[in-house]
């Protein structure tokens, strides 16, 4: 490459979001609806009031998929809320019945052994949960373990407590989980329908700029910038 001949830079696509896009989509329908040359015009090519309305009812499409996915979205949000408040909740109590249990039973290391506490608790979520849940199965189903508990305030009443309260942290888990893939296929559903709409858009517009090639400033009313 020389100063004289630069090698040329490629050309980057505008990019557009779907807000825009939508935007666009109403500019355009309407227009093409309520401008008389615009509508005559391009009846004159094959784009009359039966093909319009079939772009119409695409874009439509692309609106609902967006708006579902915005639901579908939010909805992951607060289910994420909520498996976070259930997990922070049980792993709190979890942890300071743990302290407790080692103090306890720190001339026991058999006991210690037996509860699943030796060492420090996992980092990682999943065996953490499965650490305490083990930890309190093994406590209800063992009486001299529960009885010396009882003095740190570790009731069979908490433990019941303790495992409903698991339960919610699975269920929540389940439910994020859940949300989460109908997010992602709703994001998957509205990529399809805007690819449909702007498949239908790039044959209209091509012919539009032929049948518009006598008054090429009306393609401004259909979004296109006309220098």
């Amino acid at each position: 490459m020389t100063p004289e001949n630069p090698t040329p830079k490629k050309r980057r696509s505008a990019y557009v979001s779907n807000e825009k896009a939508l935007l666009n989509y109403d500019a355009i329908f309407t227009n093409v609806s309520t401008q008389p040359v615009i509508q005559n015009e391009l009846a004159e090519y094959g784009y009359d009031d039966a093909k319009i309305a079939e772009g119409k009812t695409l874009a439509d499409d692309a609106r609902k998929a967006y708006n579902d996915n915005l639901r579908e979205n939010a909805e992951v949000t607060v289910a994420r809320k909520n498996f976070d408040q259930q997990a922070e909740q049980f792993l709190a109590a979890y942890a300071a019945h743990r302290k407790a249990a080692k103090v306890c039973f720190r001339r026991d290391p058999a006991v210690i052994k037996q509860l699943g506490i030796v060492g420090r608790d996992p980092d990682a979520f999943a065996p953490r949960l499965e650490e305490a849940e083990n930890f309190y199965r093994i406590i209800a189903l063992t009486p001299a373990i529960a009885t010396p508990l009882a003095q740190f305030k570790i009731t069979p009443e908490t433990i019941t407590q303790a495992q409903q309260q698991a339960a919610l942290v699975r269920q929540a888990r389940a439910d994020y989980l859940r949300e989460k893939g109908e997010s992602q296929d709703a994001t998957k559903q509205k990529d399809a329908a805007f690819r449909a709409i702007e498949t239908w858009l790039s044959d209209f517009f091509a012919v539009a700029r032929i049948a518009l090639e006598d008054n090429p400033q009306l393609l401004e009313a259909l979004t296109k910038i006309v220098r």
